[in-house]
């Protein structure tokens, strides 16, 4: 507030952080109307901080961080739960899709750079799971989202994704695959994915007019181990013929399921203890 008008000490104000400028004489209803704009601007602010707090607090819970890309300046930021994720500080981080791509495993570097292209190329979502190697050479899983928006004013081009940690759920998943196809005590096929297996082969035999054999082998007296030595030394038994059947079995003799990776093995163990 000051009763001089003219341009300069406007503008040394402004440069100082000032938001309002009021030259005397004060008219009482435009510093009413002053005061009410700054705190209402003020109670705005505030709320938009305990926002942004909150939002980050739900970020780093669900373990997921939001990022954006401008195709056109090549600038590419991370939230800071998702610099935390990385595990990079937001001040070191480049900010240019080179340098998030730089964090992706780089098995899986050529599909994600693929994928992000794809979206202001040919406006396709991306949608995916790949890894991402720490600084200490650990790498986890992230589920990758974005898509294109444009500004209606500017009709600029911006990518908007996340990217969350699910490095657990693909744990509990391969968990629950093996729970459901393996034998827990020796590692090999259980009943349901040798029945799969065979199938599989009795069914490419019949198209290929070719033979096939199955040898079942079982190991005489075994009640008699468990019942004098006891179950633990009955179960190292069964563990350590598997694994020596396992050596003798040929990779090309393998069955394999689409999906997870299978044992180069197409042993079963169809009996319980």
């Amino acid at each position: 507030m000051t009763e001089y008008g003219d341009a300069d000490p406007i503008a040394i104000a402004y440069e100082h952080g000032a938001t309002a400028f009021i030259t005397k004489p004060i008219n009482p209803m435009i510093l009413l109307h002053h005061t009410r704009y700054m705190l209402r601007a003020k109670n705005v602010l505030e709320a938009l901080r305990e926002s942004e707090a909150r939002l980050e607090l739900a970020q780093r819970i669900a373990r997921i961080g939001n990022w954006d890309w401008e195709p056109r300046t090549n600038r590419f930021t991370m939230s800071n739960e998702l610099c935390r994720l990385v595990g990079v500080r937001p001040q070191d981080f480049g900010g240019t899709i080179e340098d998030f791509l730089a964090l992706v495993h780089p098995d899986d570097r050529a599909s994600v750079k693929q994928a992000l292209s794809d979206i202001p190329d040919h406006h396709r979502p991306c949608d995916m799971d790949h890894r991402v190697v720490l600084q200490n050479g650990v790498d986890f899983t992230v589920h990758l989202q974005g898509e294109g928006v444009r500004d209606e004013q500017t009709h600029e081009f911006t990518v908007i994704g996340t990217a969350q940690d699910i490095t657990e759920r693909k744990q509990a998943e391969r968990a629950i695959h093996r729970l459901a196809y393996y034998d827990s005590l020796t590692g090999l096929a259980n009943r349901v994915l040798f029945n799969d297996r065979l199938s599989t082969a009795l069914s490419h035999a019949k198209r290929y007019r070719t033979h096939l054999a199955i040898l079942f082998i079982d190991l005489d007296r075994f009640k008699l181990i468990n019942d004098t030595l006891g179950h633990t030394v009955g179960d190292l038994l069964l563990k350590h013929m598997a694994e020596r059947l396992s050596d003798s079995v040929r990779q090309s003799d393998s069955i394999s399921r689409s999906g997870e990776p299978e044992p180069s093995q197409a042993l079963a163990r169809l009996g319980g203890r």
